[in-house]
């Protein structure tokens, strides 16, 4: 079984991906991701902090937190374990 990357999120967001279909049976796979939720402030914020060549462009920032989809068990994980930073 596959695991979605954040590329194939993504690319279901911009609406160039396909979704699988509810219907079918999902096993629960051994891979247990870990989500680190940072709040968008945050992620600005430490952006700006970085040296000036390694910098992400704001509007790219903006972009995938407006477009990630946190991983779910519904897509065949058997837990998803988020840490709040």
């Amino acid at each position: 079984m596959s695991v979605p990357s954040i590329s194939t999120r993504l690319s279901r967001a911009f609406g160039t991906g396909r979704r699988s279909s509810p219907s079918r049976a999902v096993t629960a796979s051994p891979w247990r991701p870990v989500l680190i939720r940072v709040p968008l402030d945050v992620a600005l914020e430490r952006n700006r902090q970085r040296r000036a060549d390694a910098i992400v462009p704001e509007a790219s920032i903006r972009t995938v937190a407006s477009l990630f989809e946190p991983p779910t068990v519904e897509e065949g994980f058997s837990r998803v374990r988020i840490v709040e930073a």
